[in-house]
């Protein structure tokens, strides 16, 4: 069974002219936003874009070979993924900007966000899911009975991102694993129309919905066809709050119950993700 891992082995010399941008991209690129690129990748107040081949090495230096306190996920990303990245022609030259890393005991609020210009296929904006701190838990429960500080955050940070962005024409792609999905469908549905209409495709992966008694508007409904929720064959997270009749794309994983979370277990072909056989998800049609 294959994961994101064999897949940066197979699209290692793979251009986006070559192959277009698919799911298992999108997977990628979510799992890039767990990385802390604090110092590494500019700020939007810096300005400037790095390659990202040079932030991955930047990063596997400050980390001295041990990767793991600088994952803000409980997700098993390793060094290997961030080598291969590096090192695939499909990645490597892609150009980060806009990193925003902020943890905010007063507010609540645990918030962190990317911007990944794409050689060919435009920009993809990575919102990360809830990192390892108390902070980012308690804003998970908080999901259940009001719009959060973080989702607030997603809204403008988007609307700053698509500003910058001076082709008209280029595609823009918005998404993001758990909370990172959650706050991708929020910022595209509530940020100005200007701004949602130059976005291609909502990333939710693996990610909870809206709260009806929060948010009565179906995000579904307001996004329509750009929206593309994946979860696993066992999903709690990504089914949270999820409205009758949604549709989720399944994908298989190769662990079993709350581990099928973990988008690095998720099995995926040279282009796509694979769908599971079996499901025990009911909200899905």
């Amino acid at each position: 069974m294959a994961s994101i891992y064999d897949y940066l082995y197979w699209r290692a010399d793979l251009t986006f002219e070559d192959r277009p941008f698919n799911d298992v991209d999108n997977l990628i690129l979510s799992s890039l936003a767990y990385l802390d690129l604090k110092g590494i990748v500019p700020t939007e107040e810096q300005g400037g874009l790095i390659p990202l081949s040079f932030a991955c090495k930047q990063f596997l230096k400050r980390t001295g070979g041990d990767i793991e306190p600088y994952v803000r996920s409980l997700a098993k990303i390793s060094i290997e993924f961030v080598t291969l990245l590096a090192q695939t022609k499909r990645f490597g030259s892609a150009r980060l900007s806009a990193y925003e890393d902020v943890v905010d005991n007063t507010r609540s609020l645990q918030f962190a966000a990317l911007c990944i210009e794409l050689p060919s296929e435009g920009t993809y904006v990575a919102f990360r899911g809830t990192d390892t701190s108390l902070v980012g838990w308690r804003e998970n429960l908080m999901l259940s009975y009001t719009i959060t500080e973080a989702q607030r955050e997603a809204v403008s940070y988007l609307e700053r991102a698509v500003s910058r962005i001076e082709d008209s024409n280029a595609p823009i792609r918005v998404g993001g694993h758990s909370k990172g999905g959650n706050l991708a469908e929020y910022a595209v549905a509530f940020c100005p129309e200007r701004v949602r209409e130059r976005v291609r495709r909502v990333y939710s992966n693996d990610s909870p919905g809206m709260a009806p008694e929060v948010l009565p508007e179906d995000v579904r409904a307001m996004l329509g066809d750009k929206l593309h929720r994946i979860v696993p064959a066992y999903s709690v997270i990504g089914m949270l709050f999820a409205r009758e009749n949604d549709r989720h794309a399944i994908v298989a994983s190769s662990a079993t119950g709350l581990e099928q979370h973990d988008l690095t277990t998720w099995q995926v072909s040279r282009d796509s993700i694979i769908e599971a056989p079996n499901s025990c998800l009911t909200a899905s049609p």
